[in-house]
C-alpha cells in the first residue's frame, strides 16, 4: 500500500483545515480535491494514489480538504460555504505550507475556487490546471446547456433522500466505474465517498 503523507492542520479563524505536503520538486502544485475530497481516503484508491505520486514526482505537492469536507472541520447542516471563504482557506493553507506562487490543479466544483483565487490573487497563483471547469452550473442565456433550476433541485432531492449508502455505491460503481463493480473493497470506498457527497450538497446549492 502507498505510504500516506502525514496530515497537518492549520486554522482559519475557528475552522481547522487539513492538508498534506509531499514531493520535493521546485514548483509548488496545490491539488484541490474534487468530487470526493478527503486527503486521507483518496490514498486508499490505488489509481488515485498513483496519480498523486506522479504529481509529487515533479512538484512539491500540497493537497487540502476544504472546509466542511474530509479531515477539515465540519460545518453546521444549515451553513453553506462561500467561494470567498474557500479562497481564504486556500490562502491560509498556502501560507502555512510556505507554498507560493503556486499552480492550482482543480476540477468540477473546485474549479470555481481555483478561478476566483487566480483572479483575485494573481501574485500568488501563477498557473491553473482545470478539469471539466464551468463558469456556472445554472442555466442562463450564456449557458443554455447548463442545468435548469428544476434539474438542480431534482439532483439535490435525490441526494437528500438517500438512506442506503451501500446500495447507492453499488449503483454508482456499476454505472460509472464498471471495472469496480462486484469488488466489495472498491464498493466500500465508493460508499465512503457517497457519504462525503451527501454532506457536500449545501455547497452545490450555492453554485
Amino acid at each position: 500500500m502507498t505510504a500516506i503523507p502525514s496530515t497537518q492542520y492549520t486554522k482559519n479563524g475557528e475552522l481547522t483545515l487539513a492538508y498534506q505536503v509531499t514531493g520535493s520538486g521546485k514548483r509548488d502544485l496545490v491539488y484541490l480535491l474534487f468530487e470526493w475530497p478527503t486527503v486521507v481516503g483518496n490514498w486508499f484508491v490505488p489509481e488515485h494514489a498513483r496519480f498523486m505520486e506522479r504529481l509529487a514526482s515533479f512538484s512539491r505537492l500540497v493537497i487540502t480538504d476544504r472546509r466542511g469536507m474530509g479531515c477539515s472541520d465540519r460545518l453546521p447542516s444549515e451553513v453553506s460555504p462561500t467561494l470567498e471563504g474557500l479562497v481564504d482557506d486556500l490562502l491560509v493553507v498556502m501560507e502555512t505550507a510556505n507554498a507560493w506562487p503556486v499552480t492550482l490543479l482543480a476540477g468540477s466544483e473546485t474549479a470555481f475556487v481555483a478561478l476566483l483565487a487566480a483572479a483575485t490573487h494573481p501574485d500568488r497563483v501563477e498557473g491553473l490546471i482545470l478539469w471539466d471547469p464551468a463558469p456556472s452550473w445554472r442555466r442562463s442565456d450564456d449557458l443554455p446547456w447548463a442545468s435548469s433550476a428544476d434539474e438542480l433541485e431534482a439532483t439535490l432531492g435525490t441526494i437528500r433522500r438517500v438512506t442506503n449508502l451501500r446500495h447507492w455505491a453499488e449503483v454508482w460503481t456499476r454505472d460509472t466505474l464498471p471495472s469496480w463493480s462486484g469488488d466489495p473493497e472498491r464498493i466500500a470506498v465508493g460508499e465512503a465517498f457517497d457519504l462525503l457527497e451527501s454532506r457536500e450538497r449545501t455547497f452545490y446549492e450555492t453554485l
